[in-house]
């Protein structure tokens, strides 16, 4: 199943002269990890932002086509029912941790969004385990 789909996408800022992403085509298909990795300027972190909502509900521009996630259109979807399946991860992580360790960081998502203590617990050691970061989940996220 087809978590995120992008349908002849194209987007260009308010005042650009240039689209930012053209025609974009592509099927993210539900339990797959996913690594964007270009060069600046690219689209990376536009196409994320059309993935989760924030094009065209925060940044507004020029659209053609539709982003799909879970087959909703991302343009009718709020940005917080979106956050719960798009995440995103920039490429330095100083300008984004908060928390004093791994783990308060990890259920710093969950918590924003109203997930019951229990559950977030739950998906938090689910999470650790995954990535097989046991050792880690205590620990300063900067040492």
């Amino acid at each position: 199943m087809n978590l995120i789909k992008f349908k002849d996408f194209s987007f260009k800022y308010d005042q650009a002269q240039d689209f930012v992403l053209k025609d974009i085509k592509l099927n993210i298909e539900s339990g797959k990890f996913i690594l964007l990795c270009g060069i600046t300027g690219s689209g990376k972190t536009s196409l994320v932002r059309a993935m989760n909502g924030l094009i065209p509900q925060f940044y507004h521009g020029e659209i053609k086509g539709d982003v799909f996630v879970k087959g909703k259109n991302t343009k009718n979807v709020p940005t917080s029912t979106l956050s719960r399946d798009v995440g995103l991860v920039f490429q330095n992580p100083e300008n984004q941790l908060i928390a004093m360790n791994v783990e308060r960081e990890i259920a710093f998502g969950p918590e924003n969004i109203g997930i019951p203590w229990d559950e977030m617990d739950s998906r938090i050691k689910e999470c650790i385990k995954i990535t097989d970061i046991e050792h880690l989940r205590k620990k300063h996220h900067l040492k």
